[in-house]
């Protein structure tokens, strides 16, 4: 692997991200990436930082409740700003940076931050099914400024679908659409200053891929991913509790031909692959 200033893991959360970290922390010396520079972040575009600031910091959001999930969601928004800043002038004053992101079935991503933050702030006390399918229909629907709550709902959702061109693109002069993804290659991107490498979250699951990933791209003889602590915050439900309510959850048709129609699904799954995510949330 050439030599980088930086490594930033630069995706949306609810991916996997953090144990593809602390996997390659451990051969920094093979990296040739110093720990201290391996660095996550998720928002980094002038836009999405001016969002947060409008709507989700800490002082906004008491504005929707004082419940501890929804207060600890704006202490973290409100860390986030600072530490953008900090990755951006890196960013700016870099040579030549390297970027890890990494795509994932979108349903899954935004079941795993309506666990995660359920509570009588972002969500309603209505049977959990109903209130997650409710969430799941804001798809498309863009709310008016005025309303807090709903911009503030809506704004992962609409990330999810749209991180790849408002991050990735926006930041890194990166069109991530504008070349094939092939789930069996190693797909790698380069602008300027930036090598971006890009991953499916099934991708990761594949030993043999990994391994390969490992040798070929960063020199690491018997790559693996280590399996991580789960978020210690993150157990809003118990972990069991999380795939019974996953196994309970039957989303609509409509619903579904939205998330899997988009041309970002389409662009990372093929049509088999689309159909086991549409069966896996229908049953």
């Amino acid at each position: 692997m050439c030599s980088y200033d930086y490594m930033l893991f630069h995706r949306v959360g609810r991916v996997g991200s953090t144990s593809l970290k602390a996997s390659l922390k451990k051969y920094s010396d093979t990296v040739k990436i110093d720990r201290d520079n391996m660095l996550p972040i998720h928002y980094l575009s002038d836009k999405t930082i001016s969002n947060i600031k409008k709507y989700h910091v800490e002082d906004k959001v008491k504005k929707i409740s004082r419940s501890k999930n929804v207060l600890e969601y704006g202490s973290q928004m409100t860390k986030h700003i600072r530490k953008a800043e900090k990755v951006n002038k890196i960013i700016n004053k870099s040579k030549n940076y390297y970027v890890i992101t990494i795509y994932r079935d979108p349903l899954d991503i935004i079941f795993s931050f309506f666990i995660r933050y359920y509570s009588n702030g972002f969500f309603g006390e209505a049977d959990r099914k109903k209130e997650f399918l409710r969430y799941l229909s804001m798809c498309g629907n863009v709310p008016p400024e005025r309303a807090l709550k709903k911009n503030v709902r809506y704004f992962y959702i609409d990330m999810v679908i749209n991180f790849m061109d408002y991050e990735i693109k926006t930041v890194h002069g990166i069109d991530v659409y504008k070349k094939n993804f092939d789930t069996d290659s190693i797909n790698i991107y380069k602008s300027n200053k930036c090598t971006l490498l890009l991953l499916k979250f099934e991708q990761m699951l594949n030993h043999k891929y990994m391994k390969r990933l490992g040798s070929e791209v960063f020199g690491i003889k018997n790559f693996r991913l280590n399996k991580g602590k789960r978020d210690r915050n993150s157990s809003i439900l118990t972990f069991s509790k999380y795939y019974q309510l996953k196994k309970e959850i039957c989303v609509p048709n409509d619903i579904l031909d939205y998330y899997y129609n988009l041309k970002q699904v389409k662009h990372f799954y093929t049509g088999g692959e689309i159909d086991i995510f549409r069966n896996k949330w229908r049953s």
